[in-house]
């Protein structure tokens, strides 16, 4: 039976291992991606069945969309908006870590526990069922950031630091413009799960009052509940 891979990030290291493993098999076809002539050389030094393309894992994705034209017959059409990804990631996460480091150095002053809280979201827990690729991956990458944020804070030499709190936070469904303005949410969400947002936040204030460092690093929602990070 002939099956067609497709190995993204070739070049060297378990990429171009997995190239030469699926190379062994001659009904195979291996598209692999190459970072430059060198690179291709090699991988199609692997056998007949080995086809290259040359592109960067860091050129923009202008020459990601023209260097694959040649895929269109073989990868099914996908339903990702690659601009929708740039933009919100950059603002889910890039915004948050920005702005993270901009105020680190005042948070840190003075006495008592600091507390750092970041929103997250339901769709943020991998595996939930409701559409919103590029938010849902904005918000796990978020609580990644912020469990990274608490589990390096927890080991810093600076007393004030290591003892602060640093959690993810899922403010409820709350009737937002947005929530309101996604049918795929509003179809899959029952109406009752729907809270105002004086409710959410009443909860939020009154959780975050009660933190304490032995929270950080976990992912609460508005009423104090714990979640893990996976629906699955």
């Amino acid at each position: 039976m002939s099956t067609t891979y497709l190995i993204v990030g070739a070049s060297r290291g378990i990429g171009f291992t997995y190239v030469k493993h699926l190379a062994l098999n001659k009904s195979n076809l291996i598209i692999a991606t190459a970072r430059n002539e060198n690179a291709a050389a090699k991988l199609q030094a692997l056998g007949p069945n080995v086809k290259t393309i040359l592109i960067d894992m860091q050129d923009p994705y202008s020459k990601f969309e023209t260097s694959f034209k040649q895929l269109e017959t073989l990868a099914p059409s996908g339903e990702y908006d690659v601009d929708a990804y740039d933009e919100v990631l950059s603002v889910n996460i890039g915004g948050a870590a920005k702005g993270y480091k901009a105020a680190y150095p005042f948070i840190f002053k003075g006495k008592g526990i600091k507390k750092i809280v970041f929103g997250s979201s339901l769709l943020g827990q991998v595996g939930y069922p409701i559409k919103g690729q590029a938010y849902a991956a904005s918000k796990a990458g978020l609580n990644h950031l912020g469990h990274q944020i608490a589990s390096t804070n927890a080991k810093s030499g600076d007393e004030l630091v290591k003892n602060s709190a640093t959690i993810l936070l899922r403010p409820g469904v709350v009737n937002t413009d947005m929530t309101s303005a996604s049918l795929d949410f509003k179809a899959k969400v029952p109406p009752s799960l729907f809270i105002s947002q004086d409710e959410s936040v009443t909860g939020t204030l009154s959780l975050v009052e009660k933190l304490t460092n032995a929270d950080s690093g976990k992912l609460f929602n508005y009423k104090g509940a714990g979640f893990k990070f996976s629906a699955i």
